[in-house]
């Protein structure tokens, strides 16, 4: 499959559960995507222009008290269908790995096994920290859900993801203290 800008999907899945700002997709995309997918507002807003020449979202410009006015995006059924289109293709690009712990890792040698173990050690931290964070949404998610008893579907979806960062975060805290364990020998 060819390079293309997978953010134009990214903000197709949002703008799918409802309207949004440029603002408000980029809140949505840190708060539920952040684990796995990041956007900055200097990509989100040329790519929103995109869609909306392409016919794919729609813009309105919604006033608000005290504010100044904020314009706000809906998918199209145009953009539904080229988000169904990307959703079941067979293939994906293998994404690109830049993993700066692996590196460091790697060159190893040119520090003391003291020092690599303390950096691994406050990696292992940060890890814990993040399976913390990733059980703490999945609680507040699931809460939010039970409590506003709408049935939601893609719950289950987001859950899959959700247990994904937390089996990640678990590997590599996981990884750290195994790598640890091989200089301490």
């Amino acid at each position: 499959m060819a390079k293309n800008n997978k953010t134009k999907y990214a903000i197709l899945g949002l703008l799918h559960f409802k309207p949004m700002s440029g603002y408000d997709i980029k809140k949505y995309a840190d708060r539920s995507l952040s684990f796995f997918w990041s956007e900055n507002f200097g990509h989100i807003y040329p790519v929103l222009k995109q869609l909306e020449l392409e016919g794919l979202v729609t813009s309105r410009k919604e006033s608000t008290d005290h504010k100044p006015q904020r314009i706000v995006f809906s998918v199209t059924e145009n953009g539904v269908k080229a988000l169904h289109e990307w959703m079941t293709l067979d293939t994906m690009d293998y994404p690109t790995v830049r993993d700066e712990l692996l590196l460091r890792v790697f060159f190893g040698e040119t520090v003391s096994g003291d020092q690599m173990t303390h950096f691994l050690e406050k990696q292992k931290e940060v890890y814990t920290e993040k399976l913390s964070m990733v059980k703490s949404v999945e609680g507040a998610v699931a809460k939010m859900i039970t409590d506003s008893e709408i049935e939601f579907p893609g719950f289950k979806f987001w859950r899959m993801t959700m247990e994904y960062g937390h089996d990640i975060f678990e590997l590599r805290k996981n990884w750290c203290q195994k790598v640890i364990d091989m200089i301490k020998e």
